[in-house]
């Protein structure tokens, strides 16, 4: 399984951060499911706090959202998937940007380690990184039209 190396160090030291220094029994962990929409007693609060707090898959997972959470950087994994390998140049031409504009989105993408790239003399070629299980669910979500 791929994890993304860099944004998971970053959550790891998010982590490291926020973790409690008390211990706490593993029996708490286990919450009845509660019917009837009552509130929460403080201790199962409490509980939760904590369990919220140990787990630094969430902040991957945050990371990861944040990379492809604006519109020019999806229209660029769409290309990326349909297409294989893009210049930047023609990635700026096809959405109507500067080549600047892409390269700041490409980098985000990059350092979310969902694209990768390749330099031939000075034209840098990027593809999508298919080692990255998040790119497969993101990829599930591209229809690819008929020809």
């Amino acid at each position: 399984m791929y994890k993304l190396p860099a944004i998971r160090e970053k959550a790891n030291r998010r982590h490291k951060r926020k973790k409690s220094s008390a211990s706490e029994d593993r029996s708490m962990r286990v919450i009845p499911q509660r019917e009837g929409g009552l509130p929460l007693q403080e201790t199962q609060m409490n509980t939760l706090r904590r369990e919220i707090a140990r787990q630094p898959g969430l902040d991957v997972i945050m990371e990861a959202m944040k990379a492809v959470g604006n519109d020019t950087r999806v229209r660029i994994l769409y290309l990326l998937w349909r297409h294989g390998e893009i210049r930047v140049n023609d990635l700026a031409e096809i959405l109507g940007l500067t080549t600047p504009a892409i390269s700041q989105q490409l980098k985000k993408l990059r350092e979310a380690a969902l694209v990768r790239s390749r330099r031939d003399a000075q034209t840098v070629y990027y593809r999508i990184n298919a080692e990255s299980e998040f790119i497969h669910c993101i990829a599930s979500f591209f229809v690819q039209e008929e020809n």
